[in-house]
């Protein structure tokens, strides 16, 4: 009796053990929230908001290299679409991964500092990758940007950045924000990544 039994829980195992290794490798439809913050992380869009306004404008040579989103709040960085019906929008979230926030096997948000000064690369899931837009210093203590992910822009959001005390970049605006942190990553890692 025991060796059947033992036989039938190895093969419950066996047989979920390939749709466990899929969900590791797939890239979801929609943003998977995650809970690993670093020690010190702004756990609400009030803490990050607080980073923020203790935080100043960064130079364009501090933004030069790949920033991956730690940190979102709300709808994130990203602003919600209006052209999907109100049953489909998505509830205010939080989600936070001190490595980075995945989506699958790709990073949720990242951007990249290329050598134009001000200049960033987008590399983004679910809104067919990214482009390039300038962070502009405002004259205000910070670099601001607008973001949409929506295919005919009407959901543009102004986000202003600053980098704060932790060496962080903490990005506010509309209903939401991000945080995003400087690594070293691997192009496959990233959304429509073509280097």
């Amino acid at each position: 009796m025991r060796a059947v039994l033992l036989a039938f829980m190895l093969s419950i195992a066996v047989v979920h053990l390939p749709a466990q290794l899929a969900t590791t490798t797939e890239n979801p439809d929609h943003p998977v929230p995650q809970n690993s913050p670093c020690a010190s992380q702004p756990r609400s869009l009030s803490g990050l908001t607080a980073s923020f306004k203790k935080g100043r404008a960064p130079s364009a040579q501090e933004l030069k290299g790949t920033w991956i989103e730690i940190g979102s709040f709300n709808h994130g960085i990203l602003p919600p679409d209006d052209e999907l019906p109100r049953d489909e929008i998505p509830p205010p979230s939080r989600s936070l991964n001190c490595t980075g926030i995945m989506r699958g096997n790709k990073f949720e948000f990242a951007m990249i500092g290329v050598d134009y000064d001000w200049v960033m690369e987008f590399h983004v899931a679910g809104s067919g990758g990214g482009g390039r837009d300038r962070l502009e210093p405002n004259h205000r203590g910070s670099v601001e940007f607008s973001f949409c992910s929506d295919g005919d822009c009407s959901g543009r959001v102004l986000y202003d950045c600053r980098l704060t005390t932790r060496g962080t970049l903490a990005c506010v605006g509309g209903d939401g924000g991000a945080e995003f942190k400087k690594m070293k990553v691997e192009a496959r890692q990233l959304v429509g990544a073509s280097r």
